[in-house]
């Protein structure tokens, strides 16, 4: 269970054809999100740069529903994330929770198990016989499972301290919070039953909250 993340199932085939346009537009998608959150996130704290000297955002071709990250800044999207129609909000709102729960430190807090999840990984997907960016997407899983084992970015607590990361990265970027919440709401509809839905459906509620809160804070003189 501790390697769920190592482990996911991969998508099943090459893409051909319209999937490829689409495959390399939600990479494209992905990339240009992440940039632009990650200029709102170095002007958020001025520090950062000297931790994360830059974001790294890629797809990984895994089937599940989910991303990832790791403490050096790359994050990852899995390709079970896109779904036609997917709203830019969501999947920017994705992002910016992984790139919150770097900026918050939470693999740093659980590197030891971060450690023995990279062990394994490396025991059973030895790096040597993978290609660079497989590779990183190893480590990187690694990272996410060391950090599942202990439950640390599942605990409503940090899930909560994420995602108020993620609004002041969308909200400094353009997105209206209000709009990116009901989008949301929309979206959780829509998933299947498991840990992504309870994920989504947990930032939701800290999204409410938070939206509330900044509203009555927008009207004190």
């Amino acid at each position: 269970m501790n390697l769920q993340l190592a482990s996911a199932r991969n998508v099943v085939g090459e893409c051909d054809g319209l999937q490829c346009k689409i495959n390399q537009g939600f990479d494209r998608q992905v990339k240009r999100l992440g940039a632009r959150l990650a200029v709102s996130a170095y002007d958020l704290d001025p520090h950062l740069k000297e931790r994360i000297r830059d974001f790294k955002f890629f797809v990984a071709e895994k089937d599940e529903i989910g991303t990832a990250s790791d403490a050096s800044g790359n994050i990852v999207v899995y390709r079970g994330l896109y779904q036609p129609g997917l709203d830019e909000g969501v999947l920017a709102f994705a992002i910016a929770r992984e790139m919150g729960r770097v900026m918050a430190r939470h693999h740093d807090e659980n590197s030891a198990a971060s450690l023995v999840a990279s062990v394994l990984v490396r025991l059973l997907l030895p790096v040597t016989n993978l290609a660079s960016g497989a590779a990183l997407l190893a480590s990187t899983a690694a990272s996410a499972a060391g950090a599942k084992a202990i439950a640390a970015d599942g605990t409503p607590e940090k899930t909560r301290e994420a995602t108020s990361i993620a609004i002041d990265l969308l909200a400094a970027e353009g997105w209206r919070i209000g709009e990116v919440g009901d989008a949301l709401l929309d979206y959780s509809d829509r998933l299947p039953a498991g840990d992504w839905r309870r994920s989504i459906e947990e930032s939701r509620l800290s999204f409410k909250a938070m939206d509330a809160e900044r509203a009555l804070l927008a009207l004190d003189p």
